[in-house]
Formats: C-alpha cells, sequence, structure tokens
C-alpha cells in the first residue's frame, strides 16, 4: 500500500467516524428530547387528572347544597 493510498484510507477512515459519532450525538440528543417531551405529557396528564378530581368535588358541592336548598323550599312549601 503506497503512502497516498494510507494517506487516503486514513481520511475516509476519519470522515466515517465523524460521521459515525455525529449520528450517536443525533441520537442520544433525539432520544433526550423525546423522554423530556413524554415527561412533560405525563406531568400534564397528572395536572389534568387532579383538576378533574377537585372539578368533581366543586360539582357535587355544589349539587348538595342545591338539593338541601330545594328540600328546605318544598318543606316551606308544604308547610311539612
Amino acid at each position: 500500500m503506497s503512502y497516498s493510498n494510507k494517506i487516503e484510507s486514513t481520511i475516509i477512515f476519519k470522515e466515517k467516524t465523524k460521521k459515525i459519532s455525529q449520528f450517536k450525538s443525533e441520537t442520544v440528543i433525539s432520544y433526550i428530547e423525546e423522554k423530556e417531551k413524554a415527561e412533560l405529557y405525563k406531568s400534564m396528564e397528572q395536572g389534568y387528572m387532579e383538576m378533574a378530581s377537585i372539578n368533581l368535588e366543586y360539582a357535587e358541592e355544589s349539587l348538595s347544597c342545591e338539593w338541601c336548598d330545594a328540600v328546605e323550599y318544598e318543606t316551606w312549601l308544604f308547610g311539612v
């Protein structure tokens, strides 16, 4: 193998190594971004579930008050 062929082989090897390294870096970055996005969605889902629970409590409390008011009104209305 001649000297110029060795240099050419070395250059090709370095370029391939650089491309592989760049690919690995991009893959790791993509993985981290997807993981962060999944964690964000999970956190948002948990927040929405907690808020739904709070809203349900408020709705049930309101219904309970309305029911008590209706019973009180009917009791007054019919004199029972």
